[in-house]
């Protein structure tokens, strides 16, 4: 079934409008029931599919609630969400964090603002950060006891690294790890071997166990 657009004579006053007819083409000869009958545009059909109907007052999209939400909230504490964007970007330290807020221009009392929420939250944890921090130096790099503890300081500052570095040095074994990295460097002379451990932080006792157990090798 198909249907043939036809046009009616505009009347005075009228515009021309447009007039749909019903004509079955696999039957040309016969006119049955409702061949030629006006239809609507509404049930004009092509190949059998029936047109979407449009809708009336189409519902313009509005920003959902939440979003507005979530926008005046960053608006009412922009350091904060700052802080959130730091910490999504990667793993920061509470020392970190405060430093990058500072620099990002914001006040000593709106930065310890933030810094309260981010407790509150339990989005830091500075023990289980320093912690994989120092098992990394040491078994990594092969640094020493005193080389991790500089670059602690520096990545957590004085006060969290006075409370929790030595309780992450437990379980660590620098002697091994002063051995390890005499052997990649045995091929050095004894003298530059020695002060490339001490470079990397190692004391006097863990120097002469790694240089003897190279000896007897």
């Amino acid at each position: 079934m198909i249907f043939i657009e036809k046009k009616k004579k505009a009347t005075e006053g009228c515009e021309e409008k447009k007039v749909y007819r019903r004509f079955d083409l696999a039957q040309p000869q016969e006119e049955g029931e409702g061949f030629g009958d006006e239809v609507t545009p509404q049930e004009v059909s092509t190949n059998g599919c029936t047109p979407k109907k449009r809708r009336k007052n189409p519902v313009k999209r509005t920003k959902n609630a939440e979003d507005q939400g979530e926008k005046s909230e960053k608006e009412e504490d922009p350091c904060f969400f700052a802080a959130l964007r730091i910490l999504s970007a990667g793993a920061n330290s509470t020392f970190m964090l405060r430093e990058k807020l500072k620099k990002k221009g914001f006040s000593a009392e709106e930065t310890e603002a933030a810094m309260e929420k981010v407790a509150e939250a339990s989005l830091i944890s500075d023990r289980r950060l320093m912690e994989g921090y120092v098992y990394s130096l040491a078994r990594r790099k092969f640094y020493g006891g005193y080389r991790i503890r500089m670059e602690t300081l520096r990545k957590f500052g004085r006060d969290v690294t006075e409370e929790y570095f030595e309780e992450c040095l437990e379980g660590i074994d620098f002697k091994e790890y002063a051995l390890q990295y005499a052997e990649k460097n045995k091929k050095l002379e004894r003298k530059a071997l020695i002060g490339r451990l001490r470079q990397r932080g190692y004391g006097a006792e863990e120097i002469r166990y790694a240089l003897s157990s190279l000896t007897e090798e």
